[in-house]
């Protein structure tokens, strides 16, 4: 009886049992990619396991006893089975390298078809040896039929290296080198294994290549959004210049998070980071018609692996839906608002630069807030780029002091201005005038927003200069500044130094600014803001009711006006009931001796609601727009009551 060197043969064992339980502390990479090298890896460790069992048989053979018999030609049959159901795998997963997707019925004749010969030959050696038979005594013989087996696994050896060097241009050095060591050591392990039948060493070094795959492929730091566990940028588009590089149509669906922004500024960053996961958590439920991206901090992207319209509609629909819906974690209940738009090769973009583009455009155009879905086609791209070129625009205008700053007057009872808010204005590529409110504060521009606090600040001083002697009362102004501005260490020191040099008292101006900058979770701007009401200071608190909302921090910051969000009224327009929500409200906050006011009104209709509110000042375009320079002297010498 022949002895075997099965020691190549535990070797392999360790080694895949190694890979497994590495496996259990590393991320799981959630690709099509990694789900062939987990069947890859399976069928190779059956293929040892069997093996394993099969030397241990035959180190204890028991003549003549039939059951023994049978055992050993079925444990071989399982061995023969998933050692070549490997080469299968070996296929599978160059194709899943290059993103494509391998289906049964598909591509059954040139992947399946030569495996399920091989099986039916073996099911047919359990009855008559065509393959392998054992006597019994126990001793294994090949029959003639092996040939096949070595024939079609050499089909499959070669069929994969025609396959690498023909999508050589998309596969990476190191990819490419991998894969073909794995190519290298199956070839060598199977001629050993021929001419030397008892050293078993074909398993080992079928099992070596899968390792070194394992550590050169599938590395989930290189893929993998820590913090969501969901695939990353990196990886999304490495998947499209796949499918870009082959011509092949491609659809995927984007979600970006439009109030993520705004919770930045009022929760903790653990409770973000919980909400992102949770949301990530629910995209995850799609996996199975194709693969979930974190593209963004603030977007998602699923790309399909089947261009299926019908299907990426629904999949819109079941996300808008959702986000409509309120997310609960860690005892908050939150709601999310979200914009969903799909985008397809090659109809709405041409190669993955152009994709990023307008990805990255859609995504943080703030003209598309509160919409659900938005349609690709009817999208003017170049009007949206002009809107993310806001910062160039921005920063051009004060350079070249094209800016512009108007004032609008705030009423109190529709008759009596109370002071005038100054609102900044720079001119587009066409030389139109943008207000620069329904912009500039929706972009990460700190240095820009300073430089538009201190140009508007030094506009606003000319403007009190100017009128301040017309009339016995005071004509008063207010400015909006940003976070970035008022958290300046000498920023005190800057405001005096400019008042100083304007000829303009400290009780002429007020200081706007955003609930949401003294309302979030980093408390540092209220020192500040306190120190600036204890020089003499008046300061504007805009935006309340928008988010969340501290009222302690109010009382703590002694805010002179409370300036409502414009929502509020349109909630009392949709349901009138919301009136005494409203109402409740400014009594709260006239009952902690606040003045309340409301800007954005744009009908009679509006200021009804605000009066009846309670609401005792109003700006709005209904009453009057921003008045441009030029204009302002005839409008300010009409006026005959100031307060």
């Amino acid at each position: 009886m022949a002895e075997y060197n099965f020691y190549f043969d535990v070797c392999a064992n360790c080694i895949w049992i190694t890979i497994f339980f590495i496996s259990f502390f590393r991320k799981r990479v959630p690709t099509y990619r990694n789900r062939v090298y987990i069947g890859l890896f399976v069928c190779n460790a059956m293929a040892c396991i069997s093996d394993r069992v099969d030397t241990m048989l035959h180190a204890n053979v028991m003549p003549g006893d039939l059951t023994f018999h049978y055992a050993q030609v079925a444990v071989s049959s399982v061995y023969f089975a998933f050692h070549l159901l490997t080469t299968v795998f070996y296929i599978i997963y160059i194709y899943a390298l290059i993103n494509i997707h391998i289906e049964l019925w598909k591509d059954f004749e040139k992947i399946f078809l030569p495996y399920f010969i091989v099986l039916l030959a073996i099911i047919a050696n359990i009855f008559y040896p065509i393959i392998f038979y054992y006597d019994m005594e126990g001793n294994y013989y090949r029959g003639k039929g092996i040939i096949v087996m070595y024939l079609i696994a050499a089909y499959y050896i070669f069929f994969g290296v025609y396959q690498l060097f023909k999508y050589r241009s998309l596969i990476n050095r190191r990819i490419m080198l991998a894969v073909c060591s794995f190519i290298a050591l199956i070839i060598v392990g199977i001629l050993v294994q021929y001419f030397n039948p008892n050293i078993l060493v074909e398993n080992f070094c079928i099992t070596i290549s899968i390792t070194l795959v394992y550590i050169t492929i599938n590395n989930p730091s290189e893929s993998i959004d820590s913090s969501t566990g969901l695939l990353n940028r990196r990886a999304f588009l490495s998947g499209i210049s796949l499918y870009v590089s082959r011509k092949e149509p491609n659809v995927s669906v984007y979600i970006t998070v439009d109030s993520m922004r705004a919770m930045d500024t009022q929760l903790s960053r653990t409770q973000t980071e919980d909400i992102m996961r949770l949301i990530a958590g629910y995209l995850k439920r799609f996996s199975r018609w194709g693969y979930i991206y974190k593209y963004s901090l603030y977007t998602y992207a699923i790309s399909f692996m089947e261009n299926d319209p019908n299907r990426v509609q629904d999949v819109l629909k079941e996300i808008s839906n959702r986000f409509k819906e309120s997310w609960k974690t860690n005892d908050m209940i939150i709601h999310v608002d979200a914009r969903c738009y799909s985008m397809s090769y090659p109809e709405n973009y041409e190669d993955v630069t152009d994709l990023i583009k307008k990805i990255e455009t859609i995504s943080e155009m703030d003209s598309y807030k509160g919409m659900d879905i938005i349609d690709i086609n009817n999208i003017n791209m170049k009007s949206l780029q002009l809107e993310r070129d806001i910062e160039k625009l921005v920063k051009n205008s004060l350079i070249h002091r094209t800016g512009d700053v108007r004032f609008q007057p705030v009423y109190e009872n529709g008759k009596n201005i109370v002071y005038y808010d100054s609102v900044f204005y720079f001119p587009d590529q066409n030389g139109t005038y943008i207000k620069g409110s329904n912009h500039v504060n929706d972009f990460d521009m700190n240095s820009t927003l300073s430089e538009v606090d201190d140009f508007v600040l030094h506009k606003a001083c000319q403007f009190v200069n100017k009128y301040r002697g017309q009339y016995s009362k005071k004509i008063r102004v207010s400015i909006m500044f940003s976070h970035a501005s008022i958290m300046k260490p000498d920023f005190s020191i800057y405001l005096r130094n400019v008042l100083a040099e304007e000829n303009v008292n400290s009780d002429e101006i007020y200081l706007k600014i955003s609930q949401s900058s003294i309302s979030g979770v980093d408390k540092s701007i209220l020192k500040p803001l306190t120190d600036l009401v204890g020089l003499g200071y008046k300061v504007i608190v805009d935006n309340y009711g928008k988010g969340y909302s501290d009222v302690n921090r109010l009382v703590q910051l002694n805010a002179e006006i409370i300036n409502m969000h414009h929502s509020l009224i349109e909630s009392v327009i949709e349901n009138e009931e919301f009136l005494e929500l409203l109402t409740a409200v400014v009594d709260m906050l006239h009952d902690i001796k606040k003045k309340v006011s409301i800007s954005d009104i744009s009908s009679e209709k509006e200021a009804e609601i605000a009066q009846r509110a309670g609401i005792d000042f109003i700006q709005g375009d209904e009453y009057k727009e921003p008045i441009e320079e030029l204009m302002l002297d005839d409008f300010v010498y009409r006026q005959k009551a100031y307060i």
